[in-house]
């Protein structure tokens, strides 16, 4: 679902040198989803991240989501305190007007790795 939201934003660019901006966590983004959306955006996409900012938005923890916590994968972290819950800020840059759409056939909706589930 993330990369079909974030390609429509991409599409909206004018072209080549025009920028779009979004944010990702870690806690519902593993290494290899990281990965995965990192080469998407390079390879289909043609765009190329210019800048990241850790940590740039902290959202308040609401006891919906600390009830979450107690599913898997999230079970196995330790209770939060303070500030937990942020996302780092993505700057890309359109490098080409050429997509190249590839479409695996899996639910592009639903995400294993989603604190809450889509």
């Amino acid at each position: 679902g993330l990369l079909l939201f974030i390609g429509r934003g991409i599409a909206g660019l004018k072209g080549p040198g025009s920028a779009g901006y979004f944010g990702i966590t870690h806690l519902e983004g593993s290494a290899a989803k990281w990965y995965r959306l990192e080469r998407a955006l390079l390879v289909e996409h043609r765009v190329v991240i210019t800048d990241l900012l850790p940590e740039f938005s902290r959202y308040q923890t609401w006891d919906y989501l600390l009830a979450d916590l107690r599913r898997p994968p999230f079970d196995r972290l330790a209770r939060p305190a303070g500030s937990w819950y942020n996302s780092s800020f993505v700057r890309i840059e359109k490098i080409s007007d050429r997509v190249r759409w590839e479409v695996d056939g899996s639910d592009i909706y639903f995400d294993t790795e989603g604190l809450v589930d889509t």
